[in-house]
């Protein structure tokens, strides 16, 4: 018995980096990073001040909750294996979008120099998308493209814009954790 406990906690541990290896076998950097987080910045990255700022302005739309997730890209560089689809943010949502469907469905938006793109999986985005026709990106650097991210954000929060039902069972990982005997164990 002990050993099968053994093996399943073997399992269970290399679960997320098994899982992570084949998110990273298409050369997408977005796609390996937004499994795990809900922000993606580019390299190299805004001030660390404003990549705060960003996170946190994210995190304020789970509280009211809504989701999405935001890609921040100012090169061809930032897209890896698929450079071709720099300057075509739309185009670079929906793919992206496709990427991260096993791990994610819901509001995608991606920012480049050239604008904006929403992606939801399949479906339809008209509010996201009224809401983002009025913006434009004003971006000379990362700071500027994470500035516009977060202005995005809030108008598509404001506009009610981030109605999304989840279909997603939710996907957990064991995290380490030990324990005497007598003591109080914590996980989480």
């Amino acid at each position: 018995m002990r050993g099968r406990k053994i093996a399943l906690a073997s399992f269970v541990a290399a679960l997320p980096f098994a899982l992570a290896a084949g998110a990273r076998a298409d050369g997408d950097p977005a796609s390996d990073i937004l499994p795990g987080q809900d922000v993606f910045v580019p390299f190299p990255a805004p001030d660390p001040g404003l990549v705060a700022a960003l996170k946190s302005t994210v995190e304020s739309v789970y509280v009211k909750h809504r989701r999405i997730k935001v890609a921040v890209l100012a090169s061809a560089g930032d897209l890896g294996a698929v450079p071709e689809l720099f300057g075509k943010p739309k185009s670079y949502a929906k793919f992206l979008g496709s990427e991260l469907a096993s791990f994610y469905v819901g509001p995608l938006l991606v920012v480049m120099p050239a604008g904006y793109g929403i992606a939801d999986f399949t479906r339809p985005t008209p509010a996201a998308e009224r809401v983002l026709s009025g913006l434009t990106v004003n971006a000379s650097s990362a700071n500027d493209l994470a500035r516009a991210a977060m202005s995005a954000v809030k108008k598509l929060v404001s506009a009610n814009a981030l109605v999304s039902r989840d279909i997603r069972a939710p996907i957990v990982y064991p995290q380490p954790a030990g324990g005497r005997r007598g003591a109080t164990a914590r996980i989480s």
